[in-house]
């Protein structure tokens, strides 16, 4: 295939040629319309029959097509597709910070920080296979790097579109499609393939970060697939003796042989790459199953011991251990009922009769003698004073009036943006907000007022909240929010609310 540098495909001129591979060159080239550099995949034709030529051009259509409608922050976005003298070609985002594969060098990486770069690939194969796409060649030179270090997937040429109704399996000619260090064992026996070949993949890409090695090595291409659907894997901890034993038995699960003995979905594939990421190494026997909609809350059920533990029996009856137990209720049941007749007898007073009562008894005369007898004088009695009773009125009361309440904070994203867990783009993305989402706000970090924590209540990646900056809008004042200075964890955000 000639070379296409300095040429012009329509509106896009071709700069230089930035990758070649079996199925298609990609240059980086220069949108004149949009005044953009943009990366073009034009697929190579020349060693299709003419009588599949036709039909590869119709299965590169529709990938493009499928391909534009994914909207997701970790997979180049693909814009046009287009002919060049009978060549198809996709055009799609440049991403100018090079590939995985530039990344490994030969040399292990720590597991921790190989689980964290290629959790945001895996999050993006996730919704491809929502969206019925399987990628079929991912490898390190498929996963670019922005130049803020974010992973973006990349080449879905070779994707293949799923469709349940459809008989007509595209890649009619039955060949493996793919590289053969990084392909399943069931795309080597050209069976059908679907998302778990994907799966496989990755588990291969995340082999060679942590050992510094591609798990099969051989001198010929056929070799290797060879060596793919009949060796067995080798053990990682043979090439990094120090490796947790969970990080090992993630690696043996994605790696396995039959499709059915891997990860079923990279939904379970992310949680084990989330665990390994935050260092909860737990073993695959103790993990459960994930759940994709609503979390419930297990109940355990505290037990005592039983009662030979709480009493041994050294020589002891149990009739006269049961004896002397209903000889103490006896003894603190009598105690209660002589407590309460001998509070019932306090209680009770003798009553003093009016008869009794000093003010009532007649004063005592002297008994000295008198001469004459005094006059009974009768003293007016005078009125008691009876004050006046206020009569109520039915005045009514001021009822007290509720206060406007405050606009709960919300963020809406205006374009899809990550949620990480801290307030920098070194943390990790455990969720993503698409254009016209509305979530929450729960404050601003207090160093940068432009990082938001949101609050997200997700139980499917267990996360309680996150933080965001990117282009969106608040339907309050940044000044009404609270400043935030500690960074809750992602799983409890309680602290901070």
């Amino acid at each position: 295939m000639p070379s296409l540098i300095g040429q012009s495909l329509g509106r896009y001129h071709i700069l230089e040629q930035l990758g070649e591979g079996g199925m298609a060159i990609v240059y980086k080239a220069f949108d004149t319309r949009l005044e953009t550099n943009v990366a073009i995949k034009v697929i190579r034709t020349e060693q299709l029959a003419p009588s599949l030529l036709a039909h590869s051009r119709k299965r590169f259509e529709r990938e493009a097509k499928s391909l534009a409608g994914l909207t997701h922050p970790n997979i180049a976005k693909v814009t046009d597709y287009g002919e060049y003298d009978g060549q198809p070609f996709l055009v799609m985002e440049y991403i100018p910070g090079g590939t995985l594969k530039r990344l490994l060098t030969g040399s292990p990486m720590p597991w921790q920080e190989a689980a964290r770069l290629l959790l945001p690939v895996a999050r993006a194969l996730e919704y491809a296979h929502q969206h019925g796409i399987v990628h079929r060649d991912v490898k390190p030179s498929n996963i670019l790097i922005t130049e803020s270090g974010e992973p973006m997937l990349s080449d879905f040429g070779v994707a293949k579109i799923l469709d349940d109704a459809a008989t007509v399996d595209l890649t009619v000619t039955g060949a493996a499609v793919g590289t053969p260090e990084y392909m399943a064992p069931e795309q080597v026996t050209s069976k059908l393939v679907d998302h778990r070949a994907d799966i496989y993949s990755l588990g291969i890409i995340f082999y060679e970060m942590i050992t510094g090695r591609k798990p099969y090595r051989a001198d010929t291409p056929l070799a290797v697939l060879v060596k793919h659907a009949s060796e067995p894997l080798p053990r990682p901890k043979q090439f990094v003796p120090d490796l947790p034993d969970r990080v090992e038995e993630v690696l043996l699960k994605a790696l396995t042989k039959q499709p059915n003995d891997r990860y079923q979905n990279m939904g379970e594939l992310i949680l084990a790459l989330e665990d390994i990421a935050h260092n909860k190494v737990l073993p695959v026997k103790m993990r459960k199953k994930p759940v994709r909609d609503v979390y419930r809350p297990e109940t355990t059920v505290v037990t005592g011991p039983p009662v030979s533990q709480l009493f041994p029996s050294k020589g002891v009856n149990v009739y006269i251990l049961t004896a002397i137990i209903m000889f103490g209720l006896s003894v603190i049941g009598a105690i209660i009922v002589g407590a309460f007749f001998l509070l019932q007898k306090i209680d009770t007073h003798p009553t003093v009769s009016q008869s009794q009562r000093p003010e009532d008894r007649g004063a005592v005369s002297p008994s000295a003698p008198t001469d004459t007898q005094l006059p009974t004088v009768e003293l007016p009695t005078e009125t008691p004073y009876i004050p006046p009773t206020a009569v109520p009125t039915d005045t009514p009361r001021p009822q007290p009036t509720n206060p406007p309440q405050p606009l709960s904070p919300m963020f809406t994203a205006s374009e899809p943006m990550f949620c990480r867990e801290g307030p920098g783009t070194q943390y990790d993305p455990p969720w993503q907000l698409n254009a016209g989402d509305r979530v929450p706000v729960i404050g601003y970090w207090y160093r940068d007022s432009s990082w938001l924590l949101v609050d997200i209540n997700d139980s499917r990646t267990r996360t309680d909240c996150c933080w965001v900056r990117g282009n969106g809008s608040l339907n309050v004042n940044r000044d009404q929010l609270n400043p935030i200075s500690t960074i809750p964890d992602r799983m409890n955000c309680s602290s901070v609310r």
